[in-house]
């Protein structure tokens, strides 16, 4: 009788941040504008994940501070072993953006195709003032894989269309994803363009 090998072992939380990128320590540098720079420093998070993933703390500054144009792109993620959601909004020093359940952003691995939806409650409190509370309603949707061209290099990835909408505004954020580098173009919900140096 002939013994079975073993199959594949699960994939693990550790297993999809490294997928997406995402490691407690690192730091990425990217092209802002014209001479500018932004850095997005990745650290484990303080928050625990109910269901055994992985927290991390990923913040966004510019000259060595977090900004009021950073803002939007600090923010809290949680990677299970097959998913990713955004726990946390900005970086709760100066602004916080609580939410009442975790922003899905999307499964892991990526597939063309893919699409989540959540409505939330967001809690922004700035500067330890009385938090204002607005009903946001996030969508991401996974085009397919293509080539792109940054000033590290050129890579093959996802393009990641994520819109907020609330009250009578909206506005999208596209981000482009390599599977094990991470994001390597974030056109902003502010409109401006990051590429990894």
């Amino acid at each position: 009788m002939l013994a079975a090998c073993p199959g594949p072992p699960d994939p693990t939380p550790a297993d999809a941040a490294a997928y997406l990128g995402l490691a407690d320590g690192t730091t990425k540098t990217y092209q802002i504008g014209q001479g500018i720079t932004e850095t997005h420093d990745i650290t484990a998070s303080s928050i625990i994940s109910e269901e055994g993933g992985l927290v991390f703390d990923v913040t966004a500054k510019q000259n060595g501070f977090v900004t009021s144009e950073t803002q939007d792109r600090t923010l809290t993620i949680e990677v299970g072993a097959d998913v990713a959601r955004v726990r946390r909004l900005f970086d709760c020093v100066v602004r916080c953006g609580e939410l009442s359940a975790p922003i899905a952003l999307f499964p892991i691995p990526l597939d063309a195709g893919g699409q989540e939806q959540t409505t939330v409650e967001v809690s922004v409190t700035e500067n330890n003032g009385a938090p204002t509370v607005t009903t946001e309603t996030h969508t991401v949707l996974v085009a397919d894989e293509s080539e792109v061209t940054v000033p590290a290099g050129t890579f093959t990835g996802y393009s990641v269309s994520w819109s907020r909408a609330r009250a009578e505004t909206s506005d999208t954020a596209i981000l482009v994803l390599v599977p094990e580098v991470g994001i390597v173009r974030w056109d902003g919900f502010d409109g401006s363009r990051l590429e990894l140096l």
